[in-house]
């Protein structure tokens, strides 16, 4: 009997041969896949199936790649994808700055700079850029709490604050500027720790979705930029709005540039020649 006729009658063969041959030895052949000689329809169907076996093979070649080269688990503390949070410690004392400092570095977190003093944490803070500023209600030369009000001010780090319980009202304030955490002290290394990674994570979301929101507008923009153009081309030169847009693009694709920039140009220099009508600067 000719196999494709045993097809029609067992309608999941070609499932079967798939799965067999993608969980077989590389060279190894199946006689449930061989094709009759005299039977065309068996050759095209093999030749398909054959194909689908090969992307089969390949995508199980690059999965067990990919999972080979990736990590064996997360890291402790945090995502295996995340990068080290870059922490800056601003406390009084410095046996607490040292044991601090001792029990945040690891693999997930890296101190970048510690100091005992106001000013000199702000400072510190601005130049080094780190990703969270641990900043401790004491320090010296200026208050903790202004010290890190600064700090909100300048939006340069997410800034984590050790208080104490009679500084909750100061507090209040800085969480409505924007404070990423608030701990209590005698606090322990552990929620420390925890309260950082929190706190990197917070600006991590933050900072995505300034990204975001920052490549919406300027796409906005640039949207009315173009809208603005063809309404001028199509008023000055009588064109439709197909032709006012395809000229747009043509000049976009000429001077490899995009057609936001385009369109700005062109209402720029409309704006500043509006006697000479709007003279194409690009052409």
């Amino acid at each position: 009997m000719c196999p494709c006729v045993r097809r029609a009658r067992r309608t999941d063969l070609r499932a079967r041969a798939l799965f067999s041959f993608a969980h077989a030895r590389p060279g190894r052949p199946s006689s449930r896949f061989r094709a009759a000689p005299g039977c065309r329809t068996c050759r095209l169907t093999s030749a398909i199936d054959l194909i689908s076996v090969k992307f089969i093979l390949s995508w199980r070649k690059t999965s067990t790649r990919r999972r080979n080269n990736a990590p064996h688990g997360p890291v402790e503390g945090g995502d295996a994808r995340m990068r080290p949070v870059r922490l800056v410690v601003a406390v009084h004392h410095p046996e607490e700055r040292t044991r601090l400092s001792a029990a945040l570095t690891g693999p997930d977190r890296v101190v970048v700079g510690t100091t005992g003093n106001g000013p000199a944490a702000i400072s510190l803070v601005r130049q080094l850029r780190p990703d969270v500023a641990l900043v401790d209600c004491r320090l010296e030369g200026l208050d903790g709490l202004a010290a890190a009000r600064q700090l909100l001010l300048d939006r340069c780090a997410a800034v984590v604050v050790m208080i104490q319980l009679h500084h909750l009202s100061r507090a209040y304030d800085l969480i409505e500027l924007g404070a990423a955490g608030c701990l209590i002290k005698p606090c322990s290394p552990e929620q420390v720790g925890l309260a950082v990674l929190a706190a990197a994570r917070r600006r991590e979301e933050w900072l995505t979705l300034a990204r975001r929101a920052e490549t919406a507008e300027r796409r906005l923009a640039e949207r009315r930029h173009v809208e603005r153009a063809k309404a001028l081309l199509m008023e000055q030169e009588n064109l439709s709005e197909e032709e006012a847009y395809r000229r747009l693009r043509q000049l976009s694709m000429r001077t490899r540039r995009t057609m936001g920039d385009v369109a700005h140009t062109l209402l720029l220099n409309a704006s500043l020649r509006p006697s000479r009508g709007a003279e194409n600067p690009l052409a």
